[in-house]
């Protein structure tokens, strides 16, 4: 063996220890931060779900509160929309504050239909549900609807609409033609 060879074996042998020693260091530090981190991640995920809580019991408070109102008990849906537009303009967080049947009817809202002025559907405004479907929907698929709507003088009104099928959370925009 060489003289160069046997330096740089030496050379390794007195520098491998330091490296061992880093590499340990190293793994340490990354174990030690990794349990921070996941520490972190405990605190912030208990702070969400205490507000997430916090906002659920403010919202049942309100509709518990909000379907105590006599108006709401003797079917009273003119009254009930002025005192619901009231309350929604007291109460901040909220799109709207509204009755609705267990089949899903409108029976009153904070945010009336504007008579004589068009209303657009949005995922965050208005809006409709379907319910108890016989098959699911996919994007593109076109769902008759009817739409039904009466005045206040009782005067009903059906029209009769086919909607585009949109994958969830896709802009609120109508497709393109």
């Amino acid at each position: 063996m060489s003289l160069r060879a046997k330096l740089l074996f030496l050379v390794i042998i007195a520098v491998l220890p330091a490296i061992c020693i880093e590499i340990y260091g190293e793994a340490e530090l990354r174990s030690t931060r990794q349990e921070e981190i996941r520490v972190e991640a405990s605190r912030l995920m208990r702070l969400a779900v205490a507000e997430q809580e916090r906002i659920n019991e403010g919202a049942r408070q309100l509709l518990v509160a909000f379907s105590a109102l006599p108006a709401v008990h003797i079917g009273n849906w003119a009254e009930c929309q002025t005192v619901a537009a009231q309350i929604l303009s007291r109460v901040n967080g909220y799109l709207n504050i509204g009755v609705a049947s267990a089949e899903g009817d409108l029976l009153c809202s904070a945010l009336p239909v504007p008579a004589g002025k068009p209303v657009e559907l949005t995922p965050t405004g208005y809006h409709m549900m379907l319910f108890e479907l016989k098959a699911p929907l996919n994007p593109g698929d076109k769902v008759p609807l009817t739409l039904n709507f009466e005045n206040r003088g009782g005067r009903q009104l059906s029209i009769d609409v086919e909607a585009t099928v949109r994958p969830l959370g896709a802009d609120s925009a109508p497709p393109k033609p």
